[in-house]
C-alpha cells in the first residue's frame, strides 16, 4: 500500500519528512513555526520514502543498517 508523505521545512530551515494526515501530526507538532510543506509524494515503504526524500533534497541515496526492515511494505 502506498502512503502519502510530506516534506516540511521549519522556520530555521531544517527539513524533515513525515506521513501526511493524522500519522504525521506528532512530527508536524514539533516543527518550529512558521513551517512550510514543500513537497508531497507517495511511497510504499520507509526505504522508498527515504530514498525519495533524500533525492528530492539532493542528499543522494538513503543508507540504512536495516535494509530488509526498511524495505517492508506498509500495511
Amino acid at each position: 500500500m502506498k502512503k502519502l508523505h510530506e516534506i516540511w521545512v521549519d522556520k530555521e530551515g531544517l527539513p524533515g519528512c513525515c506521513f501526511a494526515g493524522p500519522e504525521g501530526e506528532g512530527f508536524r507538532g514539533l516543527l518550529e513555526q512558521p513551517a512550510q510543506k514543500i513537497h508531497s509524494f507517495y511511497a510504499s515503504s520507509h526505504l522508498e520514502a527515504m530514498n525519495h526524500y533524500n533525492h528530492h533534497m539532493g542528499y543522494g541515496d538513503y543508507k540504512t543498517d536495516y535494509p530488509d526492515l526498511d524495505a517492508k511494505e506498509y500495511e
